[in-house]
């Protein structure tokens, strides 16, 4: 029991397989702005699962923000998908953790992902507001881990 314990614990405590911050100048994410995030892949049979952590001023003054995420292969494929990220449910509650002024929420890009190719890939987030530049928007983190194969895969 004792041993189970510890590798859980050790389990707990991995890096993942890519993890980069990007700091929005001024808190001021402009159009031109696009915030992009590279990793090379030489493991086409793993799995990984992608989040986007959004840290922003607890005083942002929408709901929710919407992102254009791009998805650039190492042979040039590209492919493209607009999300809306809700920062504040409908009461206008924090959806994800706030100290002092700064909110930080994270979101499931997706789970179970495979790159098909080896290669440089990046993933690039553009803001996609009716207005520019977005205020209140400070940074944004792309956290790759490897995932749990799932059950007969």
């Amino acid at each position: 029991m004792l041993l189970g314990l510890l590798l859980w614990l050790t389990s707990c405590n991995e890096k993942p397989f890519y993890e980069q911050t990007v700091p929005i100048r001024k808190g001021q994410w402009d159009y031109a702005d696009t915030v992009r995030f590279s990793f090379s892949i030489v493991d086409t049979s793993q799995r990984y699962n992608l989040y986007l952590n959004v840290e922003h001023a607890d005083t942002f003054p929408y709901q929710n923000i919407y992102v254009q995420i791009h998805t650039v292969y190492p042979d040039g494929k590209h492919l493209m998908k607009l999300l809306p990220l809700d920062l504040f449910d409908a009461s206008g509650q924090p959806n994800g953790t706030c100290r002092g002024r700064t909110c930080a929420t994270d979101f499931v890009l997706q789970k179970q992902a495979v790159f098909p190719q080896v290669g440089q890939y990046t993933v690039a987030v553009e803001q996609y507001l009716r207005f520019n530049p977005v205020p209140g928007i400070r940074a944004l983190r792309l956290t790759i881990e490897p995932a749990e194969k799932p059950l007969g895969g």
